[in-house]
């Protein structure tokens, strides 16, 4: 690593065989020498990649062109000009005679961590529950980030990679859906990788614009802004975004490009700086911000544990009001005043974590915008202005009118384009300009992204948030007052209280926050992947499930005394504590 900026951190997730290790050993091949294996690629049948692995690289800041040392010259390479890309360049120009070569001759580096993950969707569905333990070893492997010194606590950028003849299936919709809940501060940055986009794809969409049936078809295609690869790219953007409710940002690549046809690795080359350019201008997300949200399974799971401390419970509340009919009202209450006490500070415990997470000034992306697209002009009429030296200068205007005084972070994507003046058009600041302009011969494609704040984000989950924590926090001052006057009473004290109504005080609070955690729809990272959780949620809910697991479960949260209840209770009873 060379030191300049801060770690990009990329999550790579995706379905098996549709190209993330491919796409990572890309990567690899564009950065600087590095000791570290190639990620092992499929061989198109079944996932290779079952834990999750990183890879460290330096990836060189520049784009790259193409010098032809039989003409002793460098080739203008212009993918806007489909006709000329393949009539003259991608079959005739070839590695024989023909290098490629950086722009930038000494480039600065992106210092990049790429984590590549288990693939999801269709691989292993025939194991019961395989994809949530795929997601239990990504979020697993984030947890150690957050824990382990010396590694990054964050996420830079979400890649999500699919090969471009991926249906977007329901359970691929799902698993998109789940990572979201549980990241929602990368979703704004996402980023798209539609694999396998090669140079005979293209070939065949741009020989059916030729093949058109009528000649007003013709010219009108001949004088388009958009290309047969803008065409094809479209299509798959609104596709996505009908489906998945987000327009995100999509990229077309092939990541295996034919090495004798010189031409289309620098056309993977460009494509791969541009997607890392992206990536890196996105906000880091806090791995502490990310939350465990619980799967369908993960859920059963949890009910029937709730079902067997609630069995507990009222076991131990018959206990209870057994004890209390032969003891005289005063300790009664004072018995109910602990249990009471115990149970308000659980739950103000609870509230506090998830206020934590959303009140903090770490930054939320609302959406990450691209001028790609507002400029219209035909490939004649880009070749004419790069004859005459002649630039695409324009305003783009981003609203977020829900936002005020959103922030907007911008990129400079030198050689070819680049951003000017940039401000707030109105007192509101929720309306942003910003003058940018292209390289002669190119459209100025250049990539905005807006943010708030958590807080800003959250703003209406924190104000209800802070309002029961005062409410609990009232109760639990009036229940300690109440305490107090207990304590001062010589004939109820704590040490005349019956010990196992006091056990009982205390235990019943313990299980009430069990079945609060447990009922949650999302835990923290921290609690939702100890050992205890991992252990029961790759067990199968009817065969293996039982009531130790409830034990060791209590005994993971810090609950000793009350897993030696419950095992003495098991012991004891064989029913409702029949193991299963």
């Amino acid at each position: 690593m060379d030191g300049s900026g801060d770690t990009v951190n990329i999550l790579v997730i995706g379905p098996s065989q549709n190209g993330k290790s491919t796409f990572i050993n890309k990567i690899r091949e564009m950065s600087r020498p590095t000791e570290q294996k190639q990620a092992e690629e499929g061989d198109g049948n079944s996932s290779c990649t079952t834990k999750c692995a990183e890879y460290v690289f330096d990836f060189p800041r520049t784009r790259y062109r193409l010098f032809d040392h039989k003409n002793d010259q460098y080739v203008h390479v212009a993918e806007e000009d489909e006709q000329t890309y393949f009539s003259e360049l991608w079959r005739k120009k070839t590695s024989d005679f023909c290098e490629i070569r950086r722009i930038e001759e000494n480039p600065r580096y992106f210092n990049l961590r790429v984590i590549d993950t288990p693939g999801l969707d269709d691989s292993n569905r025939a194991i019961a529950g395989q994809d949530d333990r795929n997601i239990a070893e990504v979020m697993g492997h984030l947890h150690r980030m957050a824990t382990t010194p010396g590694l990054p606590k964050y996420i830079t950028a979400l890649v999500l990679i699919l090969n471009v003849e991926t249906p977007f299936s329901n359970h691929l919709q799902k698993i998109f859906k789940y990572y979201q809940l549980c990241m929602p501060n990368l979703f704004g940055g996402l980023a798209i990788i539609n694999t396998s986009f090669t140079a005979e794809v293209w070939k065949t969409k741009f020989n059916d614009s030729r093949r058109m049936k009528s000649r007003m078809e013709k010219v009108t295609k001949a004088f388009s802004a958009d290309t047969s690869k803008v065409d094809m790219m479209r299509e798959r953007r609104a596709d996505f975004a009908a489906i998945f409710e987000r327009d995100a940002r999509h990229f077309f690549i092939d990541s295996v490009p034919d090495k004798m046809r010189i031409v289309e690795q620098l056309t993977s080359h460009n494509q791969m700086y541009d997607i890392i350019t992206y990536l890196a201008c996105q906000s880091q997300m806090p791995v502490n911000n990310i939350k465990l949200y619980k799967s369908p399974r993960m859920v059963q799971i949890d009910e029937l544990l709730i079902i067997w401390l609630n069995d507990a419970r009222r076991n131990l509340m018959e206990k209870e009001m057994e004890l209390t009919t032969h003891l005289g009202e005063a300790q009664a209450v004072r018995a109910q005043n602990a249990k009471k006490l115990e149970s308000l500070r659980a739950e103000i415990e609870q509230l506090e974590k998830e206020l934590n997470i959303y009140n903090n000034d770490d930054d939320y992306p609302l959406k990450t915008y691209s001028t790609g697209g507002q400029d219209r002009a035909s490939t004649p009429a880009l070749m004419g202005r790069y004859i005459i030296r002649t630039k695409i200068k324009n305003t783009y205007v981003i609203k977020e009118p829900d936002y005020p005084g959103f922030k907007v972070t911008t990129y400079n994507d030198e050689p070819y384009a680049r951003w000017g003046m940039q401000t707030f058009t109105d007192s509101g600041r929720s309306q942003w300009a910003g003058q940018y302009e292209g390289s002669p011969g190119h459209l100025p494609i250049l990539t905005a992204k807006t943010l708030v704040s958590n807080k800003q984000f959250y703003r209406s989950q924190i104000t209800k948030l802070k309002t029961d924590i005062t409410a609990r926090s009232a109760d639990l001052n009036s229940e300690k007052e109440l305490h107090k006057y207990f304590l001062s009473q010589d004939s109820i004290d704590s040490e005349t209280l019956d010990p196992t109504l006091k056990l009982i005080s205390l235990r019943l609070p313990e299980i009430d926050k069990l079945v609060n955690s447990l009922a949650s729809e999302w835990l923290p990272l921290d609690e939702g992947l100890d050992d205890a959780a991992r252990k029961r949620y790759n067990k199968d809910i009817k065969d293996k499930l039982n009531l130790y697991d409830l034990v060791e479960m209590a005994e993971s949260k810090g609950y000793k005394a009350l897993g030696e209840k419950l095992r003495e209770m098991i012991g004891a009873s064989p029913s409702p504590f029949t193991v299963i």
